[in-house]
């Protein structure tokens, strides 16, 4: 049913009027006795759906974070991934944009999100920091700046090309990287005597 509800997403979250559980079985052809045994209504419906994408992110970031190569490396491989959740399932993307457009459904999903700490992203930087990599004053306070530009990203790029290029995705990871990447301190220079002049010759 779950496998379901993902396919059909777009058949039953477009068109005017919102979302109705009788649109629901109509499109995914499961009985609307059996919805409401498993969800409330039509806002914990759209919650299943964002937590859904935001899992669907974590798992990618994740498979993507292994590996070998630099923490920045494999944060940028992660973060690329996960932006890049829908492009072979074009519904993913666009219940991510009709669940936020519907209710507050993704606003809790992110926060929980936030609770357990954004999965793999937070231990690259935690990681960083450890090995000196990177230099970061405060952790949760970057994933919030970076989770919101990504956020951000999506909803400008999403309803143009229905995908989020991989290619702008790095482009707002590589901004954040270029302001914590631990940088060697400049090299104090000795001060050199003044030459001694020799008195003109006569």
């Amino acid at each position: 049913m779950a496998d379901r509800l993902r396919a059909m997403a777009p058949e039953f979250l477009s068109g005017p009027g919102g979302v109705t559980f009788p649109r629901v079985t109509e499109a995914t052809g499961i009985p609307r006795a059996t919805l409401y045994y498993y969800f409330s209504g039509k806002d914990d419906l759209l919650s299943f759906l964002a937590e859904d994408v935001m899992l669907r992110f974590l798992e990618a970031a994740t498979a993507a974070a292994e590996g070998k190569g630099t923490v920045s490396e494999r944060l940028e491989r992660a973060l690329v991934a996960a932006m890049s959740i829908g492009d072979d399932h074009p519904s993913i993307n666009f219940s991510f944009l009709r669940v936020l457009s519907e209710t507050g459904s993704l606003v809790p999903r992110l926060l929980d999100l936030q609770k357990v700490g954004y999965g793999p992203i937070r231990q690259l930087l935690l990681e960083g920091c450890q090995t000196g990599e990177l230099t970061i004053a405060d952790v949760d306070l970057l994933l919030i700046s970076l989770f919101g530009a990504l956020l951000l990203l999506a909803i400008t790029e999403l309803p143009k090309q229905g995908r989020v290029p991989p290619e702008s995705t790095r482009a707002v990871i590589r901004v954040f990287l270029d302001g914590i990447r631990t940088r060697p301190a400049p090299r104090k220079r000795t001060p050199q005597a003044p030459a001694s002049r020799r008195p003109p010759s006569r």
